[in-house]
């Protein structure tokens, strides 16, 4: 059968089962709608072969076509106005500035939306791009700036005089606490000074901040008062170098309010570079003057009646001491703190003011000297070395503190006085061991030093006054380790030492007071415990007899350390070294002599029964090994050393023979022979 409208297979239907369904194309768009159909073997007028067209009204609207906003699918593929809808913005304030954070999609702006999202308050119609910016804390033409451009500048006003300095600044709508609306003070931390403020004489300050001061009152001179105190030159240290001095002339002044004293006076302002002072003052030679000198504590801003710290008025006209003038004073303290200002007000007491002469002079503390002593190293070699400090005039002793640390401030862990030495300058020089202990350490050693200057000066009357300079300088000093201390090599083993003898150290330790002794005994039988004795003297020699539990036919290990003359420091001990007695009868102790190879170190007992052996007589900071070989040259026992051992158990686990012992450690090896008798 074939689609030709003839019955080719003669069963009475024609085309069947060969047709084609065709779709109504209702717009001519060639896109068919599936609802109405018809079969045929082709296409008839109306109808198309595909069924797509979702609208078969609209010839607009097919596969394909261009989408268009407007509320229709206009390409049929299930979504309408995909891709061509506008964002609008929620305008709640209708400004008709729209909201970023609020949005919705359409083709055209619905009601309460805008196009466009700049504003940056959607609550406020008054806030929006364009507006005019007003001084409200809010950004109003939304450009991220609050405030900007209409904003007052007001002044710091410290205080409180509602006058405002120009120091600082702040942008404001209105006036913040503490700020003023103009910058006129000149002096923003006295509220009594202030433009318009009353003048006031003799404080030598501008009250009114006009530029003038004192306008109005009366001839005023530097120094008449507190206000208009002047700086004077001051020698560095008193005795040497310049030694400047500035005429005063009590005549020209007035008494100030500061003073509680009545009298005509002067006022100077001084900084001390020491803790210690001396104020000299020379008084008239055409009146018969009567003066005083008065230190007062340095203050800022307005000050009434003070109290002074220091009065000096020794000599008046008619009980001059060794002074040749009733006007004469001089003042001595160490009380005053290094870089800290003071007042020193200079006053006549007796309605007599003359014209006097001023000096002042700094007391120096010293520091360390030791430049010579070290090769300008700053590092010793041992104690006996000198330690020196500078130099100071009219000085009478130099104290030395060994400090904690290299902070000036510091603990004091040793004060020592140098000796005024002969004659009538003070010494600078002593030894470096009566400060530190001698360094018996495998390291340098660093200390550091203040040192303390004692002065004794007279006044105008002939008093004398002992002052302290402290020391402000912390001067570091090395050390470098010195020879060994131990007991002398003629007391040592194989001598033997009679109990009635005596031992020494093989050397003096400079700075000691005493030797401190410990004795370990190892034969005849080992002791656990250390016995110490401590010399009674700084004498390096010790009686045998002092020792606890000396006795004939014994044999100690023995160390010794020096303690510092503050008695309080000691030296790391020395190293060990054999001490034994002498038996009864002057008999020695049966040790073979002929047993040491190439080593001071004793085996004992030798010949041995197998069980244990003790090692005498060698430094057990030297070694780190003790090994024990046959005859054939094979290990049989190994031991690692400890600091206290001096015992070696064999247990019976040896034959009869001859074994040599081997002590290996700090590059060094001693050999020794050990025989076994069974």
């Amino acid at each position: 059968e074939t689609c030709n409208s003839i019955d080719d297979d003669c069963d009475g239907t024609t085309d069947e089962g060969v047709q084609t369904t065709f779709y109504a194309d209702a717009d001519n768009d060639t896109y068919g709608s599936a609802g109405v159909t018809t079969s045929a073997c082709s296409a008839p007028v109306g109808y198309v072969s595909n069924s797509t067209d979702c609208n078969d009204a609209s010839s607009t609207v097919y596969p394909g076509a261009t989408e268009t906003c407007n509320s229709f699918d206009d390409d049929c593929d299930g979504s309408t106005d995909e891709g061509v809808q506008a964002t609008f913005f929620a305008d709640a304030d209708n400004d008709t500035y729209g909201d970023l954070a609020t949005t919705i999609s359409a083709c055209t702006a619905p009601a309460g939306y805008v196009s466009n999202s700049t504003d940056c308050n959607d609550a406020v119609a008054s806030v929006h791009p364009g507006a005019n910016e007003t001084c409200n804390s809010v950004d109003d033409d939304c450009d991220g700036s609050t405030d900007e451009g209409v904003q007052t500048t007001f002044y710091i006003d410290a205080d409180n005089d509602n006058y405002g300095s120009a120091t600082t600044t702040i942008l404001a709508c209105s006036v913040p606490a503490g700020y003023s609306v103009n910058s006129m003070d000149c002096d923003n931390f006295n509220a009594s000074i202030y433009p318009s403020a009353i003048e006031l004489c003799y404080n030598f300050i501008d009250d009114n901040c006009n530029g003038l001061i004192n306008e109005g009152c009366g001839n005023l001179i530097p120094g008449d008062d507190i206000y208009s105190s002047v700086s004077v030159p001051v020698a560095n240290q008193y005795g040497t170098g310049v030694q400047p001095s500035t005429v005063l002339n009590l005549n020209l002044s007035t008494d100030s309010p500061e003073s509680a004293a009545i009298g005509s006076d002067l006022w100077v302002l001084v900084t001390p570079t020491s803790n210690a002072i001396r104020i000299s003052l020379s008084g008239s030679t055409s009146v018969q003057d009567d003066n005083e000198i008065s230190i007062y504590g340095y203050q800022s801003g307005m000050i009434g009646t003070m109290i002074p710290l220091l009065v000096e008025d020794a000599v008046q006209p008619n009980n001059l001491g060794i002074s040749t003038d009733g006007g004469n004073e001089v003042l001595v303290t160490d009380q005053l703190i290094a870089g800290v200002p003071i007042w020193v007000c200079i006053r006549n007491t007796n309605g007599l003011p003359g014209v006097c002469r001023l000096q002042i002079a700094n007391l120096q503390a010293s520091q360390s000297d030791i430049g010579p002593y070290t090769q300008y190293t700053g590092t010793y070699s041992n104690v006996c070395q000198n330690f020196k400090v500078k130099f100071r005039p009219k000085a009478i002793g130099y104290i030395v503190h060994r400090l904690e640390n290299s902070d000036v401030n510091s603990n004091t862990s040793w004060l020592y006085t140098i000796p005024s030495g002969s004659g009538t300058v003070a010494s600078t020089v002593c030894q470096l061991g009566k400060l530190v202990p001698a360094n018996l350490t495998a390291n340098s050693m660093t200390y550091y030093f203040k040192v303390d200057v004692n002065y004794s000066l007279k006044d105008a009357y002939g008093t004398d006054h002992l002052v302290i300079a402290n020391g402000a300088v912390s001067g570091a000093v090395g050390l470098n380790p010195e020879a060994d201390l131990f007991l002398r090599s003629t007391d040592q083993c194989p001598v033997y030492k009679s109990v009635a003898g005596s031992i020494a150290t093989n050397r003096s330790v400079c700075g000691s007071s005493n030797y401190n002794w410990s004795f370990t005994q190892t034969m005849p039988s080992p002791s656990p415990f250390d016995v110490t004795v401590s010399g009674t003297s700084t004498s390096r020699i010790l009686p045998i007899s002092v020792i606890p539990g000396i006795a004939q036919n014994q044999v100690y290990d023995v160390k010794v350390r020096a303690r510092h003359l503050n008695n309080v420091d000691y030296t790391n001990w020395g190293s060990y070294k054999c001490l034994r007695t002498i038996a009864s009868a002057g008999m020695p102790l049966e040790i073979d002599l002929e047993q040491r190879l190439n080593s001071e170190a004793i085996v004992y007992p030798n010949p041995n029964g197998g069980e244990v052996f003790i090692l005498v007589n060698y430094d057990r900071r030297d070694y780190s090994q003790c090994q024990l070989y046959n005859q054939t040259g094979q290990l049989v026992k190994s031991w690692n050393l400890t600091d206290e051992q001096s015992e070696f158990r064999l247990n019976d686990e040896l034959a009869s023979g001859i074994y040599q012992i081997r002590l290996t450690g700090s590059g060094k090896t001693q050999l020794l022979r050990l025989i076994i008798a069974k």
